[in-house]
């Protein structure tokens, strides 16, 4: 109804301007093709669907398809001009980041297009039923805007709201691995990437970014990743992503203890 009303809106105008040699029919498709000129307006970040995309995703059989999902993330999880870290507390909407190389059998390979890595983002956001907000996605960003993974939260997937204490039960998580396109994935060994959070009451947060590098290296900047103390974190065992997240919080609160 918008188009059909901008393009009579328009074709009146070139009438009035036109020649009258000029029929209505020409004008009405000078107005058509003028419209059909016109970039479409930039979608801002659309979370709804975001979440509707990725469950699409998890029916893939294929990593083409996986990684088409992906690609097809990178408009609808642009965050041109959307305000970051504005609002909130940074305690409690900061997404926090784990990495652990998996050097496979071979070491060597590591650096030579077959890096992968375990990871985790969690963020500890309470769920509180005097203030219902809850993290509705966590995604990592690249600095092109790309995505590499990304998870869609409900309530019930933390824990739902409560009227006691809230807690950290279920925290908010996304885990798995990254790896580069010789082993089927989109992330590059030596670049930076940023773990990103939406929260429903407080909007966009961002987090410290990080680069994928060797653990071993000297030139390693390891900025942005909690560096865990005992034993690593193993993400690559069938673990619920909410014992992930526990886990990684009760570590962290002893390296602040």
């Amino acid at each position: 109804m918008l188009a059909t009303t901008l393009l009579w809106a328009h074709a009146a105008l070139l009438e009035r301007c036109a020649p009258p040699e000029l029929g209505r029919r020409a004008v009405l498709a000078t107005a058509a093709s003028a419209l059909a000129l016109r970039p479409a307006p930039a979608r801002a970040l659309d979370l709804d669907l975001a979440a509707e995309t990725l469950k699409e995703g998890a029916l893939c059989s294929s990593q083409s398809c996986i990684l088409n999902t992906l690609e097809k993330l990178k408009p609808v999880l642009d965050i041109t001009g959307v305000p970051k870290n504005a609002k909130g507390d940074p305690a409690v909407h900061t997404p926090i980041v784990t990495l652990e190389p998996i050097y496979g059998t071979k070491r060597e390979y590591f650096s030579q297009g077959y890096a992968k890595f375990s990871f985790s983002v969690t963020v500890p956001h309470p769920m509180d039923n005097s203030n219902p907000d809850y993290v509705r996605l966590l995604w990592i960003r690249g600095a092109d805007g790309s995505v590499l993974t990304a998870r869609a939260f409900s309530p019930a997937d933390q824990g739902g709201f409560s009227d006691k204490k809230p807690g950290l039960k279920f925290p908010a998580t996304l885990f798995g691995t990254l790896a580069e396109p010789a082993l089927g994935g989109t992330a590059k060994l030596g670049a930076t990437y940023t773990p990103m959070s939406y929260c429903t009451g407080h909007g966009l947060w961002e987090g410290k970014p990080f680069v994928l590098c060797d653990a071993d290296d000297a030139a390693c900047d390891a900025s942005g990743i909690l560096a865990l103390p005992g034993p690593p974190l193993d993400t690559r065992a069938r673990r619920k992503a909410e014992e992930v997240g526990r886990d990684v919080l009760a570590r962290r609160a002893k390296l602040k203890s």
